[in-house]
C-alpha cells in the first residue's frame, strides 16, 4: 500500500511538472531562434556595408545556380530514391554570400523547434528570406504575383515600411520551404503563396531589417500549429480565415511604387 501511494505521489508530481518543462523548452528553443535570425539579419547587414549598401541577391528557384544569402534547396526526400543531398549539404550553407559573415556556422538557419526530420536526419534550414529584399529570378521577375510593389534592391531603400517593420528573415513551414525566397502574393488577400511555421507555441520567429527579431503570435487557423505533412506544400492551397495574419505580414514585406 505505502509503495501504491509513493508512487501515486510520483505520478501527481509528474503531471505538475511536466507542462512546467514542456513549456521551458519551448521558451528556451524561442529564444534560441530569435538569436539564430538576429546573427543573421546581422550578417545581412555587414554584407550590405561591405556593397556599396546592396542588399545580398535573394535567389528564387528560377534563378538555377545563382549565387545567393543561402544555396541549394530543402525538399522532402521520403520514398524509395536517394536522399536529397541538398538537405544535408553544409557547404550551401557556409559557401553562401552570408557565410563570411556569419562565422561559417551553420546552426543560425535552423530554427531549433522544427524537429521532423529528413530521409538522412535533420534538414539544414528552416529560414528563409523576404522575397522582395534583393529577390532575383529571370526577367527580374521577384515580384512575378506583386506587380507594382517595391522590390528592395539597397538597405537606404528600406524607408516604408520602416526597417522597425519591415521583415527580413522568417521561419518556414517544412513542407513550404525549398529556395531561400520566401514570396508573399501581394495580391492575394485570402490565400498563402509560401507559409510561415508556427514552431512555438503556435507562433512563428521573424528579423526585422533594423536588427531585432520577435515572435508573432498566428491566429489563422491554415498556419497555426499546421501538422508536418512531409509532402511539398501548393501554392494557395491554404486559405486564410480569417486573413488578419496574412494582411499583417503583407504590410510588412513592401509598399507599393
Amino acid at each position: 500500500i505505502e509503495l501504491l501511494v509513493v508512487i501515486a505521489i510520483i505520478a501527481i508530481l509528474a503531471s505538475l511538472l511536466l507542462p512546467a518543462l514542456s513549456a521551458a523548452r519551448q521558451k528556451a528553443e524561442r529564444i534560441a531562434c530569435l538569436n539564430n535570425q538576429r546573427q543573421l539579419t546581422l550578417a545581412w547587414m555587414m554584407y550590405s556595408d561591405d556593397n556599396a549598401g546592396r542588399l545580398p541577391p535573394n535567389a528564387a528557384l528560377s534563378a538555377g545556380a545563382t549565387n545567393s544569402w543561402v544555396n541549394g534547396q530543402m525538399k522532402w526526400d521520403f520514398g524509395f530514391g536517394p536522399p536529397w543531398a541538398q538537405n544535408y549539404d553544409v557547404t550551401l550553407l557556409t559557401g553562401s554570400l552570408l557565410g563570411p559573415y556569419s562565422s561559417r556556422s551553420t546552426r543560425i538557419y535552423k530554427c531549433p523547434g522544427d524537429k521532423v526530420n529528413g530521409k538522412s536526419g535533420p534538414r539544414l534550414r528552416s529560414i528563409s528570406m523576404n522575397g522582395m529584399m534583393g529577390g532575383y529570378s529571370p526577367g527580374d521577375a521577384a515580384s512575378i504575383n506583386s506587380p507594382g510593389f517595391q522590390l528592395y534592391l539597397k538597405l537606404s531603400d528600406i524607408n516604408k515600411p520602416n526597417p522597425s517593420q519591415a521583415w527580413v528573415f522568417i521561419d518556414e513551414h517544412a513542407d513550404s520551404i525549398n529556395d531561400g525566397f520566401f514570396r508573399v502574393n501581394m495580391s492575394n488577400i485570402s490565400a498563402w503563396q509560401d507559409i510561415p511555421a508556427s514552431y512555438h507555441g503556435g507562433g512563428g520567429a521573424l528579423s526585422f531589417a533594423d536588427g531585432h527579431a520577435e515572435t508573432r503570435n498566428w491566429s489563422d487557423t491554415s498556419i497555426r500549429n499546421r501538422p508536418v505533412s512531409k509532402t511539398a506544400y501548393t501554392p494557395l492551397s491554404a486559405i486564410a480565415k480569417p486573413n488578419t495574419d496574412l494582411l499583417w505580414l503583407q504590410s510588412c514585406t513592401t509598399t507599393t511604387q
